[in-house]
């Protein structure tokens, strides 16, 4: 069988990509296709293909065409997430696919393409690595997955004499997703109270382009804080995650990148919705989580978000849910993942 993968979005929805990935292994062959307007399949580039597959670039159906050897195969299915499943995305796996399988069908795609398309609807309160394994068996549920459905591996990463250190990531969503920011000030806070219980640890502090507006804060905070925002490439990712006793971040892709690696973390939890994105679901003992749960949460998700207070996550009026979080409450967190190795 030959099977190609959609990645479309951002680096967390890559990674929930994994086990499905993983499972059509075992029966056949996988292609990547990326069209992620974030190159979130770079941060597969160094790691260990014989699990996920050729990856294979197109930006857009022009691009696809420009790849002879490809536009001549059939694959046997196409499958293509929730975020991915656009008119023009579903058209391109139209053509290149015997059957479509896909969470959703945007309304203004014409009739013709829908005949190939199968539709598996999410289920609330899944995880998303649930979600996407139903493509295959519609019946399944959490039971499916935990923590290793979505190990990465890279191999023996750490090198002698290095000294122990975390990381952290105070932006998330590109800047672009106010439901998970959580204040600097706090970051700064919870830096401070780390490096007195801690004053051997190293802290790096990670981002993109996006997050720079970051660095100067932490870059004034002294030697023991390594700050490597837009200095790393998406690929060199994974082996610094994997290297840290600890990630602590939003619901981000960072994050899950950590998760993917074996790296314990700590999400501060502000809109998003755990059950869907959670890691502590998967291993509460691995992944702790810090969350104000509020009337209106989850005021993000993709699927059946909580309206009750506002239309969208970005109109709220005061993101209380995140920012109302305290570095004290996260402290004890840290303390506790730093120790747990060592029992």
């Amino acid at each position: 069988m030959k099977y190609a993968v959609f990645i479309t979005s951002g680096i967390g929805n890559a990674i929930f990509l994994i086990p499905l990935i993983k499972e059509l292994r075992k029966t056949g062959t996988v292609t990547l296709i990326s069209s992620s307007p974030f190159g979130s399949e770079r941060i597969f580039k160094n790691l260990s293909h014989t699990e996920l597959g050729h990856i294979k670039m197109a930006t857009s159906i022009v691009d696809y065409i420009g790849l002879s050897p490809y536009v001549l195969m059939k694959f046997d299915r196409v499958f293509i997430d929730y975020f991915g499943a656009s008119r023009k995305n579903l058209i391109l796996g139209h053509l290149i696919g015997k059957q479509v399988i896909t969470s959703q069908i945007p309304r203004n795609l014409h009739p013709y393409f829908k005949a190939k398309i199968k539709l598996i609807a999410p289920i609330l309160g899944l995880h998303e690595g649930s979600q996407m394994l139903r493509f295959l068996d519609s019946e399944l549920n959490d039971s499916a997955i935990n923590a290793t459905s979505f190990h990465l591996n890279i191999g023996e990463q750490k090198e002698l004499n290095q000294k122990r250190y975390i990381t952290i990531q105070p932006g998330a969503g590109n800047d672009k997703t106010p439901w998970k920011i959580w204040p600097v000030g706090q970051w700064i806070k919870l830096v401070q109270e780390i490096r007195t219980a801690f004053p051997e640890l190293i802290v790096k502090v990670l981002g993109d382009n996006s997050d720079l507006a970051y660095a100067g804060y932490f870059s004034q905070m002294g030697s023991n804080v390594d700050v490597l925002i837009d200095k790393t490439s998406l690929a060199e990712l994974p082996k610094i995650l994997s290297g840290s006793a600890l990630h602590i971040g939003a619901d981000s892709g960072l994050l899950h990148v950590a998760g993917a690696v074996g790296t314990r973390t700590i999400t501060i939890c502000g809109g998003s919705d755990p059950e869907l994105f959670g890691w502590q679901k998967l291993d509460a003992k691995k992944h702790l989580i810090v969350q104000h749960k509020m009337d209106c949460h989850p005021c993000y998700r993709y699927y059946l978000p909580n309206r009750s207070r506002v239309e969208a996550a970005n109109d709220c009026p005061d993101f209380k849910c995140i920012r109302g979080i305290d570095p004290s409450e996260i402290t004890p967190l840290v303390k506790i993942q730093l120790f747990a190795d060592a029992e």
